[in-house]
């Protein structure tokens, strides 16, 4: 039998989704960079220019932008650009 309120689930990220639904938007990020990195992107959809804002690597910045990706704060569509989730 199937529960009210159920949603078809056809991959990982529908799952990550439901899950971050109950996360997103209780407080803002501890994190200062992160901070600093949702004011950023609040201007817009940014690419490379992020790691030059940061003044921290590639790597440092892609490990920051996908633990914001999983807290529901920044989502990444295709061609490397990242913006906010909400």
């Amino acid at each position: 039998m199937i529960k009210e309120g159920t949603k078809l689930v056809e991959g990982p990220e529908d799952i990550l989704e439901e899950v971050l639904l109950l996360k997103r938007g209780k407080e803002k990020p501890k994190d200062p960079l992160e901070n600093l990195l949702l004011e950023f992107l609040r201007e817009g959809p940014k690419h490379v220019e992020i790691s030059q804002f940061l003044k921290k690597s590639p790597q440092e910045t892609l490990g920051i932008l996908l633990k914001m990706e999983l807290e529901g704060l920044a989502k990444e569509p295709p061609g490397k650009v990242f913006l906010i989730a909400r």
